[in-house]
């Protein structure tokens, strides 16, 4: 992230607020701190709103949400066709639901953060890529110290989250926290990934791509780029307009170009295992199916949506 000024705030103890990152990863995974670029993104087109897809047989209906995992307050997205296909859904998927968030799950999940001999982030980088990313943990308050024994994923993923906390963008006020809220006693939730799908598949990654992930943000910006928030905006901003190609333009394209490593263990890769998934599901269950992904999985060549066209399905917009 290009910085313009230390922020005088004082240092906070990852420790302190460790298990609190589980629920945003996406924030992470949606790669809006990943994917900045010089993006030329042309004006906005006027429309309903977030975009929901359907796909339906004479016995199953599904409805695939694009979503948007933390949100400053007060923003109004919840058109009327997005409530009610939300509530007359007999069985709803997360990414990973909040019954498989437990602490035990927690624990599992930074566990497979933690670094082995070697693997730390004082380990694998240089004085000069330290010094830069003591320098930007400070500006968000942040204590460096604290993760000297963490991969360089995670560490990327706590500077995310908490870049993204700074500017005012929170879970609780992301489409998945409405949505636990609003489950009722008669819905299904359920998972379409193991909560250690992608932190094991993210440790597995050559430590040369850890690194690229950790430190892609920090040099500083040329003339004509967006900075990391400024994209977040625009990013949230397209969402609300429903426009996938420009989702993917911002938050997916230079993500695969740049860093393909990294884009196939946050989209691809799991684009195909839920596109399986949802394929199943077609074939072998009845009624009505509400799916919420990240708004990234849904949009580009190698969305979940693209993937099930593949297949043979018959996707629309609903």
């Amino acid at each position: 992230m290009a910085r313009t000024g230390k922020t005088q705030v004082k240092r906070r103890s990852f420790q302190q607020n460790e298990g609190k990152y589980l629920p945003v990863l996406a924030a992470l995974i949606a790669s809006f701190l990943l994917a900045a670029g010089c993006v030329n993104a042309e004006p906005l087109k006027p429309s309903e709103g977030p975009a929901l897809w359907r796909m339906a047989d004479e016995d199953t209906e599904i409805i695939l949400f694009g979503t948007v995992h933390v949100m400053p307050p007060g923003i109004s997205w919840r058109r009327e066709k997005i409530v009610d296909a939300f509530q007359a859904a007999d069985t709803i998927y997360f990414e990973t639901s909040p019954d498989d968030s437990s602490s035990g799950s927690t624990f599992a999940f930074y566990r497979a953060g933690l670094a082995g001999p070697g693997e730390s982030v004082e380990d694998v980088l240089s004085e000069e890529q330290f010094d830069r990313l003591d320098e930007a943990f400070e500006e968000v308050g942040l204590d460096i110290d604290t993760l000297k024994d963490r991969k360089p994923w995670l560490a990327s993923l706590i500077f995310s989250v908490t870049a993204l906390e700074d500017s005012g963008h929170f879970s609780e006020f992301g489409v998945e926290s409405w949505m636990t809220e609003g489950l009722s006693r008669q819905q299904e939730a359920r998972s379409l990934e193991d909560v250690l799908t992608v932190p094991n598949a993210l440790s597995a990654m050559p430590m040369s791509d850890q690194v690229s992930m950790l430190m892609s943000g920090f040099d500083e910006s040329e003339e004509g780029e967006l900075d990391d928030i400024e994209l977040v905006n625009l990013s949230l901003d397209a969402w609300l307009q429903g426009q996938d190609d420009l989702i993917f333009e911002l938050v997916g394209a230079d993500l695969k170009e740049e860093m393909p490593v990294i884009y196939d263990v946050m989209f691809a890769s799991r684009n195909r295992a839920w596109a399986d998934t949802i394929h199943d599901l077609m074939t072998s269950e009845t009624g009505n199916i509400f799916i919420a992904v990240g708004a990234g999985h849904l949009a580009g060549p190698d969305s979940v949506t693209a993937l099930l066209q593949e297949k043979g399905w018959t996707i629309e917009r609903y």
